[in-house]
């Protein structure tokens, strides 16, 4: 398994970011306070609030839990020979 290099707060934000959404749209679609999604660009895991700005950016939410738990690291792929 290799390292991954964001966390569940980067993805949050780099989604937000390139869906050109502001934390206030954010959380109008995931009918979230803006303070919950201060709480998940800032690294604190909230699960009810995780699920459902990921199901409102389009995101795996299930994955990104368990990204958030730590129970989820993808396998390297390796070159046929």
């Amino acid at each position: 398994m290799i390292p991954l290099e964001d966390n569940f707060s980067d993805i949050l934000g780099k989604a937000l970011r390139g869906l050109h959404l502001s934390e206030q749209e954010g959380a109008r679609r995931s009918h979230l306070s803006v303070d919950e999604i201060k709480l998940l660009l800032g690294g604190q895991l909230l699960e009810q609030p995780l699920q459902k700005l990921a199901a409102a950016l389009s995101l795996n939410s299930s994955a990104l839990v368990d990204l958030a738990h730590g129970r989820y690291q993808p396998l390297v792929d390796r070159p046929e020979n």
